[in-house]
């Protein structure tokens, strides 16, 4: 189930092996504080977050424009990115 999970986030690529391993590093460190956690998810999180308001915002520009294709297009970007929320949390 793990290695499924980790399959599935690792596929949605929002990160790369790069951040993964500034996370492990600090998560390894035990002197780490919190504030160096945040620092290695801040890029991430913001990527995703952008990429969620850009999402939003073309879905109501189609919907406004009645772009049936658009608006598709801007939900599922939507949903995918909700997903991604939950199985990190997962």
């Amino acid at each position: 189930m793990v290695f499924n999970l980790r399959a599935k986030l690792d596929g949605a690529g929002h990160y790369d092996d790069f951040e993964v391993d500034r996370v492990v590093a600090v998560e390894l460190d035990l002197n780490a504080k919190q504030s160096e956690l945040v620092g290695a998810l801040e890029p991430v999180r913001d990527r995703v977050l952008k990429r969620y308001q850009a999402a939003q915002a073309v879905l109501k520009l189609a919907l406004e424009k009645q772009a049936d294709k658009a608006s598709k297009a801007a939900q599922d970007e939507l949903d995918a990115l909700i997903l991604f929320k939950g199985d990190m949390g997962a």
